[in-house]
């Protein structure tokens, strides 16, 4: 048995080492986004813990988001997506999401992709006390498009719903992203 788990480990790092030789000549591209977000919370968040300090209104809130995509091939990757903004005065969201992300290839012009994911979301607020805060499970599902200017920079929109179970509840927020892609692999 010892012996099997080794000869098949041997040949996944093989194959792992191989993997490039199997893709074409393009792939795999790993590209990251930084840029602009902008999310929209449809609740009033009072935590108990919180409440003399934050209190998180309905409305848009803005701040700096960064998407990193593996490309697999050309139309399956990761995606990685963090957030962070400012929801109120000394009060921030931050937002990490991993998943996965199909593109569609078929004009050079537009590319359409969507992307679905989980990961967790942390609320904090900064006090003359320190740092007070909430985790929760995040989600986000939606998709977007880039727009290539040559062959390693594009422009990224992005329109994606976001969840989080801050309060014991799943409450949603529509997020919008525009940033610039950088492909490192070409």
């Amino acid at each position: 048995m010892v012996k099997m788990v080794k000869y098949c480990c041997a040949l996944g790092l093989i194959l792992a080492f191989a993997a490039p030789a199997f893709a074409q000549d393009d792939y795999p591209v790993f590209q990251i986004a930084p840029g602009y977000g902008n999310i929209g919370f449809r609740f009033d968040f009072r935590d108990p813990n919180l409440a003399p300090f934050v209190n998180l209104k309905p409305g848009r809130h803005s701040g700096f988001v960064l998407d990193t995509n593996f490309n697999f091939n050309a139309r399956f990757g990761v995606d990685l997506f963090t957030g962070y903004y400012s929801v109120a005065p000394n009060s921030t969201l931050y937002t990490n999401t991993f998943g996965m992300t199909a593109s569609l290839r078929k004009s050079s012009r537009i590319i359409p992709y969507g992307t679905a994911g989980f990961g967790f979301g942390s609320l904090q607020l900064s006090t003359q006390l320190g740092v007070l805060g909430e985790k929760s499970m995040a989600t986000r599902i939606g998709g977007g498009v880039d727009i290539p200017f040559n062959d390693s920079m594009a422009i990224r929109v992005d329109v994606t719903r976001m969840g989080f179970h801050f309060e014991k509840k799943w409450n949603s927020a529509a997020n919008y992203s525009v940033g610039v892609v950088l492909n490192l692999s070409q």
